[in-house]
């Protein structure tokens, strides 16, 4: 079936994107992380209507938060692969320290590029940014890929526009270069294993 189809490349594609994180950030290979602000921020676009831009064009190294859309939702994003307490709590405090808050008054959410759960522990984001809700806030890529695959049914134009950025960015060509034609045990514990049998 077309749709089943669909969804299987889809999910695949969003698969290695984060195995690829996953390998170059192994290897202390950073600049992964700078093209997957870009790739995020066409995706949250896409499919949340947002009008998203990423600030560190405009500021090298834009301290706590990655994307900020000022014209229309007044979100601002971290796109970040890490899942301790301390990336969120420290990313908090920056947004608050710098006022960002009051130039994204819908305040900030978190796109965890990663197959791991966000650890909090005892920590308490409310304390630092009261407005803060972690089940809300905190959006994984399996939340991410839900949203993307609903859009099948409800906005086959947008689901086909996120389904070509994604194979534009994470084309098999690309991921060959890293290694990716095995998928780690994680990746096929997810999501369906036959969408790598291709």
């Amino acid at each position: 079936m077309k749709q089943q189809d669909d969804h299987s490349e889809i999910i695949g594609l969003l698969a290695q994107w984060i195995v690829e994180i996953k390998i170059h950030n192994a290897n202390t290979s950073y600049d992964i992380n700078t093209k997957s602000e870009d790739l995020a921020c066409s995706l949250l676009n896409e499919i949340y209507d947002y009008q998203l831009v990423n600030l560190n064009t405009k500021k090298h190294n834009f301290p706590g938060i990655d994307l900020g859309d000022e014209a229309k939702s007044l979100l601002a994003f971290q796109i970040t692969s890490r899942t301790d307490s301390s990336k969120i709590i420290e990313s908090l405090k920056i947004f608050v320290n710098n006022n960002y808050d009051k130039r994204f008054q819908n305040g900030i959410r978190f796109l965890i590029l990663s197959e791991e759960k966000v650890k909090l522990g005892r920590k308490n984001p409310k304390a630092i940014y009261p407005a803060f809700n972690k089940e809300k806030h905190i959006i994984t890529i399996k939340e991410l890929s839900k949203d993307i695959l609903t859009l099948y049914n409800t906005n086959y134009n947008k689901f086909n526009a996120i389904k070509k950025i994604l194979k534009f960015e994470l084309s098999k060509k690309q991921l060959k270069k890293v290694n990716l034609e095995k998928p780690d045990a994680w990746v096929r514990s997810v999501w369906p294993s036959n969408i790598f049998d291709k």
